[in-house]
Formats: structure tokens, sequence, C-alpha cells
């Protein structure tokens, strides 16, 4: 069955994340990685089936916390074992307890929006891919895919509020020289890479490294001249 997720990791990703950790675990890490059955976590996990690409090339076990239970539900039809419904701002997981991870959280796009159609004009946005199933089904208020974030300054400052919120989780249940990917993408408007990597940094973590990677995303879609054809790597540790 097809996803209803509209922005899963990018498949031209995958290879570039697994290379990054290769390069920035320590070696010792790594290889504790392939000898213990070690997570890599996802704190915005969606489907989950790109992670678990990632874990695979790692040699990790994917785990994925996903609020909306729509998507966890659709993992499980897919065959996706590791997607579990949570919010990541609040995460079991014990302090120091996890040495990789990796998440591309909701961008400030078109997609972040939870517009309510009055006709049947198809929207390529998270909301209006899920009704296309699921007609009334509405997101966490806190899901920052629903935010129109992009139009909104309101809803920009509530996406950067959550996001904050879960880079400290994260910040404090990852092992210290642990690695953490986050995967961003600016819009024409909006910098929303440089708030991220500020946000990382408030929450204590150090910059690694920034690569970013030719991407076509959603490019081929209208104003695709106006869009930006890189995605963004911030690849942190926990000092």
């Amino acid at each position: 069955m097809p996803s209803s997720h509209v922005c899963r990791f990018s498949t031209y990703l995958i290879e570039p994340i697994v290379t990054a950790f290769a390069d920035h675990l320590d070696p010792l890490r790594a290889e504790a990685i392939r000898q213990y059955e070690l997570l890599l976590l996802d704190p915005f996990g969606g489907t989950g089936e790109r992670l678990g690409e990632i874990a695979k090339g790692l040699g990790a076990s994917p785990y994925a916390i996903e609020l909306e239970q729509v998507y966890v539900d659709e993992a499980r039809a897919l065959g996706v074992t590791w997607v579990h419904q949570g919010d990541s701002r609040n995460l079991v997981y014990f302090d120091g307890s996890i040495l990789a991870a990796v998440t591309s959280p909701a961008y400030p796009n078109g997609m972040t929006d939870n517009h309510h159609a009055k006709d049947t004009s198809r929207r390529n946005t998270y909301i209006h891919r899920i009704r296309e199933t699921r007609p009334d089904y509405e997101l966490h208020p806190d899901n920052p895919a629903g935010l129109s974030a992009r139009s909104s300054k309101k809803g920009y400052a509530k996406m950067l509020e959550v996001h904050a919120a879960v880079w400290a989780e994260m910040f404090r249940v990852m092992m210290p020289g642990g690695i953490f990917i986050v995967n961003t993408k600016d819009t024409p408007h909006i910098p929303f890479t440089a708030h991220t990597k500020q946000q990382l940094l408030d929450a204590g973590f150090e910059l690694v490294e920034h690569r970013t990677v030719e991407a076509r995303g959603n490019n081929h879609q209208q104003h695709a001249d106006r869009k930006v054809a890189v995605e963004d790597l911030l690849i942190v540790r926990k000092p």
C-alpha cells in the first residue's frame, strides 16, 4: 500500500546519512552498534520505512516515536514494526542511553497546514493526504505538521517551540559522544536550517558538521524555480 505520509526521508539522503554516521561515530562506538542490538532513534518517526533502511546500513535496530496514531497504524499495515505512538517531548528512555539518532522534522513549507478544503481539490499536505482515507481525522494540536508554519508567524513560533522541547529531551537521552543527525530544508523566506542549528546548540549539542545534499524533494511541483534544491544534514554530538 502507498504511504499517506507526504514528507518521508528522501531516498537521496539515506546513503549520506549512513556515511555521516560512519564518519563521525567513534570507531569503538560504531563497533558496539554492530555487536549489540543498539537503537537508532527517530523522535519524529512518521511511518518509519526509511529509518529501517538507515538502521540497516548502520547495523543498528530502528526505533521511532510518532505523535499521530494514524501513521503508527499505517506503519503496521506496511509491515513496519518499529514505529510507536508517543510524544518525543517526554521520552521513556533513561538519561544517556541512546548512542545514535536521526530525524527529519516537519519543515515550515506548504505541507504544514490544517486547512479544511471546501472543494474536492487535492492538496499535497500532511492532513489532506490523511483525509483521503480518514475524512474526519484531526492532527494533534501540537503537531508541527498542522501549524501552517510558512504562512503564520504564530504557527512558525509554535513549530520552533515544539522542536526545541524535543531537542532538549534528545539531549537528555543521548550518551556523551553520541551522534544526532537532523535533516532540515530552508524555504525561500525562512532560514529554518539556521534556526534549527541554533536550537540544537541551545539544547547543549555541539555542531560536528553541516552537510548539504542535492535532493529534488517536491521541487517538481508548482513554483519549482523558487524552491530550494538541497537539503541539509546537521550533525551534532552530545559533549
